[in-house]
């Protein structure tokens, strides 16, 4: 190549990055729409800082969840695992839906697929902790990587929640991830990061659910067609009947856009608006 036409070709590129970089007006709507509200320091070492699972396990936790979506490669600590059992174990009218994307070459024992200082028993515990939460009433799908060698190797858990203040109730979306694996020595023993968001639309957080989904491989449609499958009646959770559902799916033509609408329109919220967070902790809406 020439020195001009790789000056052409760079020029070309710096072109084309502009151009896909966020305009003012989409950076403002995504800083509108999305609050840090909480992070796993990764610069503190593991033994001085709060652990990660517990941070997570307080989002899993929350009562008023009504859908939880979680990606793991790896997957063997009790903690978040009995976090999440609890959840399919709670009252009909209080039991958020489950989804959840796991490893395959994981779940089938595959020794290429150990972390370092795994065994084979953390996978087989692995299987177990997947299997259980599908026999409680999650919803699960298993991907291979690209080439069969590659790693289903996101770690996000998403959540829908609603809160009460007073006379109102916001709909409340949290989307938290990073490089923390859900095992015990990355808990304890690694430096880890994860970011979590609190989402305020709902278009933001399926736009973050489905571009995941493609990101993947698989389509949202074949994703929540699984769900679909596994469920005897398809309900979403306190909310939403089976008949909703459906309705919404023909109106949206995709059962991901479907089921985060019905999320907002079921259940009578509305949403924080610019300048709004909520405080967990206090329970209520802060400016």
């Amino acid at each position: 190549m020439t020195s001009r036409s790789w000056i052409s070709a760079a020029a070309a590129a710096i072109a084309a990055l502009m151009l896909a970089w966020p305009s003012d007006a989409q950076a403002q709507l995504w800083h509108d729409d999305v609050t840090i509200v909480n992070t796993c320091d990764p610069l503190k070492p593991p033994g001085d800082r709060p652990l990660c699972a517990d941070k997570l396990i307080e989002v899993i936790e929350r009562p008023t969840n009504m859908m939880i979506f979680v990606l793991f490669y790896a997957f063997n600590q009790h903690d978040i695992y009995n976090a999440l059992l609890a959840t399919q174990q709670q009252p009909a009218d209080r039991r958020p839906q489950l989804f959840m994307v796991a490893d395959q070459r994981r779940y089938e024992g595959d020794r290429a697929a150990l972390l370092p200082g795994e065994t084979v028993d953390d996978l087989t515990q692995e299987k177990v902790f997947y299997d259980n939460l599908v026999a409680a009433g999650a919803t699960g799908i298993r991907l291979r990587g690209g080439g069969g060698y590659g790693n289903m190797h996101n770690k996000i858990l998403a959540t829908i929640r609603v809160e009460t203040s007073g006379q109102q109730r916001f709909w409340i979306g949290e989307y938290v991830t990073g490089s923390f694996n859900f095992t015990n020595n990355a808990n304890l023993y690694s430096y880890e990061n994860m970011v979590f968001l609190q989402i305020k639309q709902p278009n933001t957080l399926r736009k973050l659910l489905a571009t995941t989904l493609r990101v993947l491989g698989i389509s949202e449609q074949a994703f929540m067609s699984t769900y679909i499958q596994q469920k005897s009646v398809p309900t979403f959770g306190q909310v939403c009947s089976a008949s909703a559902l459906q309705q919404s799916i023909n109106a949206e033509h995709s059962v991901l856009d479907a089921m985060i609408n019905l999320s907002k329109e079921c259940s009578n919220t509305t949403l924080l608006s610019k300048g709004q967070s909520w405080d967990s902790a206090a329970g209520r809406v802060v400016e």
